[in-house]
């Protein structure tokens, strides 16, 4: 089955391994956010106007950058007033790691606290520091493996 212009594969394989597996009318490349030369995925953005204005910053068609990136499937499900705003980011748009508002009931001492992030780590009702609750992790992530992912340009 040949997949079409854009489709991502992700593969275990490095990108000289990926190409030798695949036939040799299509071009495939890393998605790891660099320019386009002139092939069949940069005139699909150019051409697409606002459905891929993500990828052609500058009228400079781009592929996506998935260095290190979860992928996310756009929000169609929904009726539009009830859609969350970021499942509505356009095709190939980036987003910034970010935690949603919540909290972390936890008792301080002898008072409930409602823990709640100050910037500067997690305080109870009186102001209590009660520290940082990462583990001293960079990130949080779910378990993962690492893969390279691949997109179709020719």
């Amino acid at each position: 089955m040949t997949l079409p212009v854009g489709s991502i594969v992700p593969s275990i394989l490095n990108l000289a391994d990926f190409k030798k597996q695949m036939p040799s009318t299509e071009t495939w490349e890393l998605a790891d956010g660099t320019k386009l030369a002139k092939n069949s995925l940069a005139k699909i953005i150019e051409a697409g106007g606002t459905d891929y204005a993500a990828l052609n910053p500058g009228n400079a068609p781009t592929k996506p950058n998935l260095n290190g990136a979860f992928l996310r499937g756009r929000d169609y499900s929904a009726p539009t007033a009830l859609r969350n705003p970021d499942g509505l980011q356009p095709v190939g748009t980036f987003q910034t790691d970010g935690v949603g508002p919540h909290s972390h009931p936890q008792k301080v001492g002898y008072a409930n606290a409602s823990a709640m992030n100050q910037g500067d780590g997690w305080h109870g009702q009186g102001g209590d520091n009660t520290g940082n609750p990462n583990n001293g992790l960079p990130e949080t992530r779910p378990k993962n493996v690492t893969v390279n992912f691949f997109i179709r340009v020719n």
